[in-house]
């Protein structure tokens, strides 16, 4: 680093005189320029060394003044005067300026031409930044060679952390920590003092990296600029394990396909390709099967799908081996979450709960369905078939936005398997009363569902359909006036819910 005081010593600027501005000898420079015009906002840049012969400002004392005060709020490493031609001796005020405000005001002799001061300071500044301008090179090349070895990012973290003895941490969009120099200090914020570099990758934010304030201060130009370098690093890291993650769901996906389609032969071939990808079918486990309800796009949401995912997984190691395979199937998401036991059943819909939140927060909700616990690669079909009908049969008995697992549908899969003109006589005879009243035999029905879903309970119908208990006790005044049954009687209820889920399958059969 050149600062004032070395300038001094360099080329011709030895035969010049320090009359002002003692206090800025330390400031470092970072390039040199001539200047002759009278206003220089906008012109200079931080650390520079500015030479003049004043000619702009010949009858302009004030122009003067202005000129070493603005210089000093642009951060400028110096100014230096030649004023024999133009200014005859350096004036008083400029240097009473200088000394108010700390910038070395330099005294140059008439018969030094600007290029004898220029040449030797531009080459003394180029061979100071040369070694520099090599260690960044090297330093950029040993965190590239660590992201090449596949090693992770954390090594890229610990480096930087090392080189400037402080903590680093790197964080995604949600401040979940990526990789850390200590796991003990949790990371801060900007307005802690911590430094930002943002992390980059096909032209998209990724990471960001957070360098923890030292003892030191601020940091300097060369350690922000191997900061950068090292979020360099850090995003080729996070592209490289992106490229392995969608290959590993195309090649998923495929397998999937695969099997569903009947093309492996042997049950051996089947799950020895499902190890290879990481799915472990001799192990207990549940597939999960979730569609975008409507038309709209799964594109908006399937980034978020595949974040809740990644976050699930990063849990599993708590939770006894769990893993989660994410894949897609015509149009669908599938989940095989392999590793289930049985008190485990409570995390699978956890899971699903969880997606379905993200789905809704992304306005592209999605219905789930779960298929029952399986063993074997020769179940994966099934375990599919299960999970989707599941999907379909859940979202017509329940509604869109529902994780619905097949084994709570046993009821309604019985009653599929009756002739749907059967069914839809059953549901007619029961509940075609209602339904011949219009518009409000429909919130009727609704009320009567509701009411028989949450077991008669009056508390739970009346907040399921968001109507006050005393609207609810007219309704089911209604409804048994209606239909002339007491529909608080047991064997009533019983008869109700068949005919209910009578009324949905036969309608399903016919859509």
């Amino acid at each position: 680093m050149i600062t004032v005081r070395d300038a001094l010593s360099i080329g011709e600027l030895k035969r010049a005189t320090l009359v002002a501005g003692e206090a800025g000898l330390d400031a470092p420079i970072s390039c040199v320029d001539i200047m002759e015009v009278p206003d220089v906002t906008g012109w200079i840049r931080p650390h520079e060394f500015v030479i003049t012969c004043a000619y702009a400002l010949r009858d302009d004392p004030e122009g003067q003044v202005r000129l070493v005060r603005r210089l000093a709020a642009d951060n400028a490493a110096a100014l230096a005067v030649k004023p024999s031609r133009f200014l005859g001796a350096m004036p008083t005020h400029m240097i009473a300026a200088a000394n108010e405000v700390g910038l070395p005001l330099i005294d140059v002799p008439p018969d030094v031409p600007f290029i004898d001061i220029t040449h030797p300071l531009v080459t003394a500044l180029l061979n100071d930044a040369a070694p520099a301008a090599s260690r960044t090179a090297d330093i950029l090349g040993r965190m590239v060679s660590l992201v090449l070895e596949g090693t992770g990012m954390g090594p890229v973290v610990r480096e930087l952390g090392r080189m400037l003895g402080r903590s680093v941490h790197v964080v995604d969009h949600d401040l979940r920590v990526l990789a850390t120099t200590d796991e003990s200090e949790p990371p801060r914020g900007p307005q802690s003092g911590v430094e930002v570099f943002p992390v980059v990758g096909a032209g998209n934010l990724m990471a960001t990296l957070l360098v923890e304030p030292g003892s030191a201060g601020p940091l300097s130009e060369t350690e922000r600029t191997w900061a950068e370098q090292a979020a360099v690093a850090v995003g080729l890291e996070m592209l490289r394990l992106r490229a392995i993650r969608e290959t590993e769901f195309r090649l998923r996906s495929d397998f999937l396909g695969e099997v569903l389609r009947g093309e492996q032969l042997t049950s051996e071939s089947t799950a020895a390709k499902a190890r290879m990808l990481g799915i472990e079918l001799d192990r207990p486990y549940v597939v999960m099967v979730a569609s975008h309800d409507g038309d709209e796009s799964s594109g908006a949401c399937d980034h978020l799908l595949r974040k809740v995912v990644c976050r699930e997984h990063d849990r599993s190691g708590e939770r006894a081996g769990l893993r989660i395979s994410y894949l897609q199937y015509e149009g669908k998401a599938v989940y095989i979450i392999t590793g289930i036991r049985t008190a485990a059943a409570g995390e699978v819909l956890a899971l699903a709960d969880s997606l379905i939140q993200v789905s809704v927060e992304a306005r592209a909700p999605l219905s789930i369905g779960i298929s029952e616990q399986l063993t074997g690669s020769g179940s994966l079909a099934l375990a599919y078939s299960q999970a989707s009908r599941a999907l379909e049969l859940g979202r017509a008995v329940y509604g869109a936005g529902k994780a619905v697992s097949y084994a709570s549908l046993a009821p309604y899969l019985m009653l599929q398997k009756l002739d749907a003109r059967a069914l839809g006589a059953f549901a007619e005879a029961e509940l075609g009363a209602l339904r011949r009243e219009g518009r409000e035999g429909g919130v009727l029905l609704e009320t009567l569902r509701a009411f028989l879903e949450s077991g008669g309970e009056l508390k739970s119908a009346a907040e399921k359909i968001f109507i006050h208990r005393n609207t609810l006790d007219y309704r089911l005044r209604r409804i048994e006036k209606i239909l002339q049954y007491d529909i608080r009687d047991p064997e009533t209820q019983f008869r109700l819910r068949l005919a209910m889920a009578a009324m949905i399958l036969s309608k399903l059969a016919h859509d």
